[in-house]
């Protein structure tokens, strides 16, 4: 992909490699992964009116704004933040896997987060605030 822009749809159909987002996404309808593929957001935001995500891929993002991803969407396959330093607000929704891969820094929980399978947090360097929200 190797791309930036608005889409309404977005399919990617790689199974073994990663499209690297070299700016900003809108999305404003659908987003399809394949297994095995990665989206790498590398720090560029996510955005749009996403109605529908089949991630049954791995989506990375190292974006340290308020909003790297939509928030409040049913996210499958990984989810990996993955700001190489400092913390990044992790949006409100359910997760099937959640990956926090920074090292240092503390990570904000936005609202409430759901993970159905797995919850990867470093064992050291960084933390994961959940404030008054619920993990």
């Amino acid at each position: 992909m190797d791309g930036v822009g608005s889409y309404n749809n977005l399919t990617l159909l790689n199974s073994s490699g990663t499209n690297i987002a070299v700016g900003n996404l809108t999305i404003n309808n659908s987003l399809t992964t394949t297994a095995g593929g990665t989206l790498n957001m590398v720090a560029n935001s996510l955005g749009g009116s996403l109605t529908t995500v089949a991630n049954n891929g791995t989506i990375n993002t190292a974006n340290i704004s308020a909003t790297p991803l939509p928030s409040n969407i049913t996210w499958g396959g990984t989810i990996n933040y993955n700001a190489s330093t400092g913390g990044q607000s992790i949006v409100p929704g359910t997760y099937n896997i959640l990956s926090l891969s920074n090292t240092s820094g503390t990570n904000i929980a936005l609202g409430d987060i759901t993970v159905n399978t797995t919850f990867n947090n470093p064992a050291v360097g960084a933390t994961l605030d959940m404030g008054t929200n619920v993990l």
